[in-house]
């Protein structure tokens, strides 16, 4: 794999080459400018994996984690850990009455590693700056706000109307407020010391 990244202070863009077949004539090479980078494609065009095999390049030539930055991946299906709270995944009516949990506290200090909402959640409990981050978008988006707290089942999700109410699990909560909140964790990241760091967000149609 290929890398042109210079010094610190003219980093940009992130170029380097990925493989994503294993075959030399699919050699790619990626772009990553300041801000946002879209990849767009429709489903089963291989975004997932060419996001996979971006995650790897940038880690291996260690184009983010130089900065002090975690690079995460939310894949198709980021809100499925609450799945066997809101639905008979497991089996014919078997739907888990309990308060939605998700995580262990062995793995708060690799939550980027998650391809899932989970990883957002335990992101959101261990930086109160970025906590407080979502918290205003979903304020004055859906006059929400999340509470999370450890039990022996994970990190418990509970959604507490701002303008008044008793909170309620996470898992009655419609699935697209669940979604934004790990989109918004994962954009809300504050700059590092140098400058933001661009994120790849896969887009289908």
């Amino acid at each position: 794999m290929d890398t042109e990244v210079g010094k610190a202070d003219n980093k940009w863009p992130l170029k380097f080459k990925i493989n994503l077949l294993k075959e030399a004539h699919s050699n790619a090479v990626i772009n990553i400018l300041p801000g946002i980078t879209t990849l767009v494609g429709p489903n089963g065009s291989g975004k997932t994996r060419a996001l996979r095999a971006i995650k790897s390049g940038l880690q291996a030539e260690n184009l983010i984690e130089r900065y002090g930055r975690k690079i995460h991946l939310l894949a198709a299906g980021r809100s499925s850990p609450l799945e066997n709270y809101r639905a008979a995944i497991r089996g014919p009516g078997n739907i888990d009455p309990g308060d939605a949990a998700v995580g262990h506290t062995s793995h708060k200090n690799q939550w980027w590693e998650y391809e899932s909402i989970t990883g957002s959640f335990l992101a959101l409990d261990s930086r109160a700056d970025l906590r407080l981050k979502v918290e205003a978008r979903l304020q004055q988006l859906f006059d929400r706000s999340v509470q999370l707290s450890w039990s022996q089942q994970g990190l418990n999700l509970r959604i507490l109307p701002v303008s008044g109410g008793a909170s309620y699990a996470a898992n009655v909560e419609a699935s697209g407020v669940l979604q934004l909140v790990a989109l918004l964790a994962a954009i809300c990241v504050p700059a590092c010391k140098f400058d933001p760091l661009g994120g790849v967000i896969g887009v289908q149609f």
